[in-house]
């Protein structure tokens, strides 16, 4: 085995952590989102008091903390071993073109290409959700308040 070959296999386990990082970000935060509007349309039932909403609603609230910390978290990583893999592989290409010359883009230029046609990201767009999350927690418990203080503001 070579030394550009360790250097591959590192690359590749680099791509492949990238992956399972965005894998199990979207696992988990839609999870979390699905178990926040839960807890939010169980504080809207017909049976549930002033109190319980409150509660109900901090609870989906500090769901959707939780969601948006660990949309971070992956998304932090995946940008780390997906930087990581990059700079291998164009160390890989240097050394390559060196000893074998030719009139191709690189990879650093088809990866600077792509940079100006995306549009956004993707992954900080989750992070939209978990405030759409946080936003209907706050008013769940704004709800459960106005409920305790105004008995006659609950709709039955």
């Amino acid at each position: 085995m070579t030394h550009d070959d360790l250097l591959v296999q590192y690359m590749n386990e680099h791509y492949n952590h990238a992956r399972n990082h965005e894998s199990l970000r979207g696992q988990i935060t839609s999870i979390l989102c699905g178990v926040a509007f839960v807890i939010i349309g169980f504080g809207l039932g017909k049976d549930v008091g002033g109190i319980a909403i409150v509660g109900l609603g901090i609870a989906a609230f500090c769901l959707g903390l939780l969601n948006y910390q660990v949309n971070e978290l992956h998304n932090n990583r995946f940008d780390a071993h997906a930087q990581a893999a990059g700079f291998i592989r164009e160390e890989l290409e240097k050394r390559l073109l060196q000893t074998e010359p030719q009139n191709s883009i690189t990879t650093k230029q088809a990866r600077d290409e792509f940079d100006k046609l995306k549009k956004g990201s993707l992954s900080k767009t989750w992070n939209y959700v978990s405030l759409a999350i946080c936003i209907a927690a706050l008013l769940l418990v704004a709800y459960g308040v106005a409920i305790r203080l105004v008995p006659t503001a609950h709709c039955t």
